[in-house]
């Protein structure tokens, strides 16, 4: 679904001689992506609110203003603290490539002042409609202060988002998609850890993406930690 999903607004953003808008495809997916973010089980955790780069209030205090890197910025329950996410349209079948990735990871780096108190970046997400990596573009997220971490197309095929809704202008619950029924060995795993946190503190659940999204939308204990496969239920 997604992939025809981004061939509509690839075809939308390119006029009858083939010549494609940059601008308009990337203002276009941009904003399909703050609303994945506010729609995703997984993702929209710990954000309080998202801002494309021009409406983000405290721009002039990095870069006065200049689109530079950053696209997205997403603040955080700690209001010292933001998410920095750039997010890519590619073309089918493209690779990204580390010269993608070095502004995002320059200007996402450095300290900021807010009513002269220093705020940060916390996490660094990259957004790609690609699954093409070379291996020193995804060699560069290993061991970042801040981390950093990928969003590929193949984990935005797996979220817990209808993109038809997305691309419609929807988010929140009206864009989720449709819960799965856990198989029996799924429901006794999550048995077995509900059982586990009465005489613990915290556990690891294992599961693919798609699951963890449904157990997401039952579950709100659950909670993610920084690698996107492992996640911890809380008392």
């Amino acid at each position: 679904m997604l992939n025809d999903v981004l061939d509509k607004v690839r075809a939308e953003c390119t006029d009858e001689a083939g010549n494609e808008d940059k601008k308009k495809l990337g203002t276009t997916f941009e904003n399909m992506v703050v609303r994945y973010l506010t729609t995703d089980p997984i993702q929209k955790q710990g954000i309080t609110k998202l801002y494309l780069w021009s409406t983000f209030p405290h721009r002039y205090a990095l870069t006065r203003g200049q689109d530079t890197g950053i696209y997205i910025v997403a603040e955080t329950e700690n209001e010292r603290e933001y998410i920095a996410i750039q997010c890519k349209c590619y073309a089918k079948d493209s690779t990204v490539v580390l010269d993608d990735l070095g502004n995002f990871f320059n200007l996402s780096g450095k300290k900021f002042f807010i009513n002269n108190i220093e705020c940060k970046f916390t996490r660094r997400i990259f957004v790609a409609t690609t699954n093409k990596w070379t291996k020193h573009a995804e060699d560069s997220f290993n061991n970042q202060d801040p981390p950093a971490s990928r969003i590929t197309l193949k984990n935005l095929e797996e979220s817990g988002v209808d993109w038809e809704k997305i691309y419609e202008g929807l988010s929140g619950e009206r864009a989720r998609s449709k819960i799965h029924k856990l198989f029996d060995y799924q429901e006794a795993a999550l048995k077995a850890v509900c059982e586990h946190l009465k005489d613990h503190d915290r556990c690891k659940l294992i599961m693919s993406l798609v699951k963890i999204n449904n157990l997401l939308k039952k579950h709100p204990r659950l909670t993610r930690t920084a690698n996107s496969k492992f996640f911890i239920f809380s008392n």
